[in-house]
């Protein structure tokens, strides 16, 4: 019974670490992005420029192809992109509402309808045109302006392109059951109209 209960022991502790390690290195599998099915965020579609800044010729919005804490150097995006929890995000809005860079564009926060406008459905992990947006990672999710109930806000979950909320929790993150529930931490994308 104890040698049982010795293995049992043994089997969660390799399963945990198992689980942890598949967490930490989800962002090392590569892109999926099956023959045969759409592309709704072709090449074709941006106009980029040297500035880090992807021209959307479709709806006239211009994107930040780095996330909030990556910088753009010879057509990546080098460092980590900075997780905001909602609180955090919450706290990010305030600040970037009246934004400029030094080419003279103001950068906001997308609205959900323009967020999804870039997702690439036919790519999953990440469900992004990794040409147009490089180094984005394949977990968690990029968080929209548009709120939902309370203090959460739609997202666009970067596993699989669909819309999710935020969650109000305070993990590490994790798709929780059910279409509307998210991560409890997310990615930050800017736009601009000009």
């Amino acid at each position: 019974m104890t040698r049982y209960y010795g293995l049992m022991v043994w089997s969660i502790y390799a399963f945990s670490i198992g689980f942890v390690a598949g967490l930490t290195s989800a962002t090392c599998v590569a892109q999926e992005c099956p023959e045969g099915l759409l592309r709704t965020s072709p090449d074709s579609r941006f106009g980029i420029y040297d500035n880090g800044v992807a021209l959307d010729r479709s709806t006239g919005l211009r994107w930040s192809r780095c996330l909030v804490g990556q910088t753009f150097s010879d057509n990546r995006c080098l460092g980590e992109p900075k997780l905001f929890d909602i609180r955090g995000y919450i706290g990010y809005m305030s600040t970037i509402n009246e934004s400029y860079d030094k080419d003279g564009h103001m950068w906001r926060l997308p609205n959900i309808k323009e967020l999804a406008s870039i997702a690439e459905r036919g790519c999953s992990d990440p469900a992004v045109n990794l040409q147009i947006f490089p180094d984005t990672p394949k977990r968690f999710a990029i968080y929209s302006s548009t709120p939902y109930a309370g203090d959460k806000f739609y997202t666009i979950d970067l596993i699989t392109g669909e819309q999710k909320t935020s969650t109000a929790g305070f993990g590490i993150g994790g798709v929780s059951s059910g279409p509307a529930l998210g991560y409890s931490k997310n990615y930050i994308r800017l736009v601009s109209d000009q």
